[in-house]
């Protein structure tokens, strides 16, 4: 298993546009891809043009597993989306003990 990061604190550099097409064309070449959306914007579902009855809110504050929370797109690439109450799993994860892990 690998791990990729696409990140820039700067808005408009093409970090969902990257990821998205870097996750396909992986996906494409017969690996098994998880693309994960941390931007509270959800902008990676949006392209795509699919919304998650659940995101990465309820992974990291529920505790839900991604594998069950992830929404497949096509062969080899599920999308584990994002939205607004991201938001709201910085505040909650800011008050644990040992956030730092």
């Amino acid at each position: 298993m690998r791990e990729v990061t696409i990140i820039s604190g700067k808005g408009g550099t093409g970090k969902t546009t990257t990821s998205i097409n870097l996750a396909a064309g992986l996906a494409e070449s017969g690996r098994r891809v998880l693309l994960i959306d941390a931007d509270g914007q959800g902008n990676v579902g949006a392209s795509l043009g699919i919304a998650g009855e659940r995101s990465l809110y309820h992974v990291l504050v529920n505790g839900a597993k991604a594998a069950e929370v992830a929404v497949p797109v096509r062969e080899g690439l599920d999308v584990l989306t994002s939205n607004e109450s991201l938001a709201a799993a910085e505040l909650y994860l800011a008050e644990r003990p040992n956030r730092d892990r």
